[in-house]
């Protein structure tokens, strides 16, 4: 063996493990695990041997790039004496998301990698960098990961660009607090008239932080120390060089993705990003901010093989937590926390403006939920945007509302409000108002929930009645 690698000698060991069941399963000839560290890569090979045995070799790499392509080829040689099959194109490997430091393996070995959060693919009871990377090549041969998708050069750049601006907006909002913060401190309080990057709050507190007394309502009259004076004044540059950063990265990542082609999986054509993000604009709660961030961080619609996996991805899939055959919580997956962040915000102002059909329907949704009503639509909202941006992107078309229900009471019942089963005083408050039957509350709803006296108990009760008539005509369509 050479001196890029110190391989031991191969062991004979048995993969019997408590969590699988190894009778029906099928093991992969070979598997390969990587403990990804900043200075080093434990690499663990098992392989099957021709007397149905499986044997170990363990490797200490340098993170250098001709070490890392020379054990490649290593464990390439010693895998083809019993797999023919195997080659650069096809190799399969399982390595922890450490940081970056899993990027510069992927890049040299190409290959189809597995890239596991450490959190899931659990540690070994005695932790070593050996027995991790024996944990991991674990995993790769039997095949409990699948294949990671690793995103090309070209929309990788894209990807960098928009957190560099990101982080930048952070950084800027950061200083912005701390000037809020010190001048507060001393018992000013300027800051809540408006913020305090605009002008004339910004002029009053630098003329404060010269030392100057300052003749404002909102401002105490006394000096401030000198210390904490030079810091407003540092804090205002960091504000300023922070935002100009933020708008360079930005505006860069837009000239970028205008350059980049991106692919129409339906007909298989290549369209510029200017084009795409014109179609992409006409999905409701779609803005700028929200489709750039998509187009960054999802590069290539065609990896999700449904709009379903495409809504989990970006982290708005709704999972049960169950115990003992009940649901005793409903989660919400993390996913993709960017492109999360970004659209909870987004349609939660459809949701508040109402002004597209989408917005309506979200509202009524909120309406009917006592608790946590203004969240549980935001998600449903964005569940529902989602989707059409997934069909804007697959097919290369514009957003239609067609084979939408945005009507949550199809198809109900009409009945007149003597008979709903509502207390008397909102009885009267519907009759009041001239909502005489449910089929006039349903058109105007969202004027129904606003009136005087309708409050949340108010609101449930309503939307019980208007479900339990939505039930009672499709039992009767179905018996007719």
């Amino acid at each position: 063996m050479n001196d890029v690698t110190t391989g031991q000698v191969p062991r004979l060991e048995s993969l019997h493990s408590p969590q699988l069941d190894l009778d029906n399963l099928k093991l992969k000839s070979y598997g390969v695990g990587v403990d990804c560290h900043s200075k080093f890569y434990q690499v663990n090979l098992r392989i099957k041997g021709e007397d149905e045995a499986f044997y170990t070799y363990d490797y200490r790499v340098n993170a250098n790039i001709p070490e890392m392509l020379g054990i490649k080829q290593e464990l390439l040689g010693l895998i083809e004496r019993y797999d023919e099959t195997v080659n650069e194109n096809n190799f399969h490997y399982t390595c922890e998301s450490s940081g970056p430091y899993h990027k510069p393996l992927i890049n040299a070995w190409k290959g189809i990698p597995s890239v596991v959060n450490p959190l899931l693919a659990g540690h070994t009871r005695r932790k070593t960098d050996v027995l991790d990377s024996k944990l991991l090549s674990f995993h790769d041969i039997t095949g409990i990961w699948e294949s990671t998708y690793v995103m090309p050069g070209e929309y990788e750049v894209l990807r960098q660009l928009i957190r560099i601006s990101r982080n930048y907006q952070s950084l800027a909002l950061k200083a912005k607090q701390k000037i809020v913060t010190v001048t507060t401190m001393f018992g000013n309080t300027i800051s809540q008239l408006d913020s305090v990057n605009k002008s004339l709050i910004r002029g009053v507190l630098e003329d404060f932080s010269n030392y100057n007394i300052v003749d404002h309502p909102y401002m105490i009259n006394t000096e401030i120390p000198k210390p904490l004076g030079e810091l407003i004044l540092q804090f205002y540059k960091d504000y300023d060089y922070f935002t100009m950063q933020e708008k360079y990265h930005w505006n860069m990542m837009k000239d970028y993705v205008a350059k980049t082609s991106f692919l129409i999986p339906k007909t298989g054509e290549m369209i510029s990003g200017t084009e795409l993000y014109t179609l992409l604009k006409t999905v409701p709660g779609f803005g700028e901010t929200s489709i750039y961030i998509m187009l960054t961080e999802v590069a290539d619609i065609s990896r999700f093989s449904s709009a379903k996996k495409f809504v989990a991805y970006c982290g708005f899939d709704p999972s049960l937590k169950v115990s003992a055959d009940k649901v005793v919580k409903h989660v919400r997956r993390r996913g993709n926390s960017l492109i999360s962040h970004v659209l909870r915000k987004a349609v939660g102002s459809l949701i508040i403006r109402k002004s597209e059909p989408f917005g309506k329907w979200a509202y009524v949704l909120m309406k009917k939920n006592k608790k946590g009503g203004f969240r549980k639509a935001c998600s449903a909202l964005a569940r529902r945007s989602l989707i059409g941006a997934y069909y804007v992107w697959y097919n290369g078309v514009e957003f239609s509302y067609k084979n939408y229900r945005l009507n949550m009471y199809e198809n109900i019942k009409i009945e007149s409000i003597d008979y709903a089963p509502l207390n008397n005083r909102l009885k009267g408050i519907l009759k009041n108002n001239n909502f005489t039957d449910s089929e006039h509350i349903l058109r105007k709803i969202d004027e129904v929930f606003a009136l005087p006296g309708i409050g949340e108990k108010a609101q449930e009760e309503i939307g019980k009645w208007l479900n339990s008539l939505r039930e009672n005509a499709s039992e009767e369509q179905d018996h007719g």
